[in-house]
C-alpha cells in the first residue's frame, strides 16, 4: 500500500464499482485509448492552440521516457505549479503514465 494513502471505506468502494463510476483505469490508459478511439479530435484548447487525443499521446509518451530517464518513477510524488495551458495536460498525463504521483500546487503559491 502507498505511504500516506487512506484507502476508501469498502462499502463506498464495491458501490463505485457497482455503479460504474470505478472502471479499474488508469488516467495514462484512459488517454491512450481515447487517442485510439479519437485520435483526431481535439483534446485541450488553450488560448490560441490546440492540442488532438493522439498529439497528446505522443507527447506523453517522450515526457514519461525523459522522467523515467531522470529517475522519477512508480510512486514518486511530483510538484507541479503550472497555469490552465496545454503542457499542464501533457506534465500530468506523462505523470499518470509512469504511476508517478503529481502534486498540484497554484502558480499564485510561488510568492508564499
Amino acid at each position: 500500500m502507498l505511504i500516506g494513502y487512506t484507502e476508501w471505506p469498502k462499502e463506498f468502494a464495491n458501490r463505485y464499482r457497482e455503479e460504474g463510476c470505478w472502471l479499474g483505469e488508469t488516467f495514462g490508459s484512459m488517454l491512450k485509448e481515447r487517442a485510439e478511439k479519437y485520435g483526431d479530435q481535439i483534446a485541450v484548447v488553450s488560448s490560441n492552440t490546440h492540442i488532438t487525443y493522439s498529439e497528446l499521446d505522443k507527447k506523453v509518451d517522450r515526457l514519461a521516457s525523459g522522467l523515467l530517464n531522470l529517475g522519477i518513477k512508480k510512486e514518486d510524488r511530483v510538484v507541479i505549479q503550472l497555469p490552465n495551458i496545454i503542457e499542464f495536460f501533457e506534465i500530468c498525463f506523462a505523470l499518470f503514465r509512469i504511476g508517478a504521483l503529481p502534486v498540484f500546487a497554484l502558480p499564485s503559491h510561488r510568492s508564499s
